[in-house]
């Protein structure tokens, strides 16, 4: 199996509001994307773990990724410590054998984004050890993204998602657990959160580069740029 694009989130839904739009216009481009769910979001105050899961499936295909898939870890336990959670995770990198992976930034007013992240670098990096011992051989991924969940840094660079907004906003909806009138008001579902929350930033990147919406991304790697006027 060969992915071209693979995002980890942390809960089901959380992919789609970092990079949904990215997601789809990749997928439009031609390149295969996939999704992975560390959790089930078993902790979350509305939706339970089938719903979220079913939810899940159906956003993916909205935005046209090959397939999803959930890790089942603990919702509010996530830990890089433990072995069977960082193999777990490591086993999925080498199966999907990503060009690019994508994980959610590092700081978070959510805990468990704060968790994922740390979780997700330690298995990027053990997933190419060779001496890492799982049933599939090492693979490391190319380039590694990360994207915005609740809080930002300043973008590495932009994707220009305009197009592909509407598809989007369309894969956020369906969460109905998380983005419509529950159980428990949050500050996800009140009338208006889902678009205001994620097309105010949307906008905002998009501003930046002169385009309606865009999705902000930040990359550690050093880059390399032969031609300083094409190649910017």
């Amino acid at each position: 199996m060969q992915i071209d694009l693979l995002a980890f989130g942390p809960h089901p839904d959380d992919v789609e509001l970092g990079m949904g739009g990215t997601l789809a216009r990749h997928n439009a481009a031609g390149y295969r994307t996939a999704i992975i769910d560390l959790t089930r979001g078993e902790m979350g105050s509305n939706g339970t773990p089938p719903e979220r899961i079913a939810e899940g499936d159906a956003a993916a295909a909205i935005l046209g990724c090959e397939w999803r898939r959930n890790l089942g870890l603990p919702d509010r336990a996530l830990d890089y410590r433990d072995p069977e959670q960082l193999r777990r995770v490591v086993t999925s990198i080498r199966d999907a054998r990503p060009t690019v992976v994508a994980i959610n930034w590092n700081v978070d007013r959510h805990p468990d984004h704060v968790n994922a992240c740390r979780l997700m670098e330690e298995a990027i990096f053990s997933a190419g050890l060779r001496r890492y011992e799982t049933e599939l051989e090492a693979y490391r991924p190319t380039k590694v993204l990360y994207y915005f969940i609740n809080d930002e840094a300043e973008p590495s660079f932009y994707v220009d998602i305009t197009a592909y907004q509407g598809k989007k906003i369309e894969s956020l909806f369906a969460h109905g657990s998380q983005f419509k009138a529950g159980e428990v008001e949050t500050r996800l579902n009140r009338a208006g959160g889902v678009p205001y929350l994620v097309e105010s930033r949307d906008r905002l990147f998009g501003a930046k580069v002169g385009v309606e919406f865009a999705e902000g991304f930040v990359v550690k790697q050093p880059r390399v740029v032969d031609d300083v006027v094409r190649g910017g």
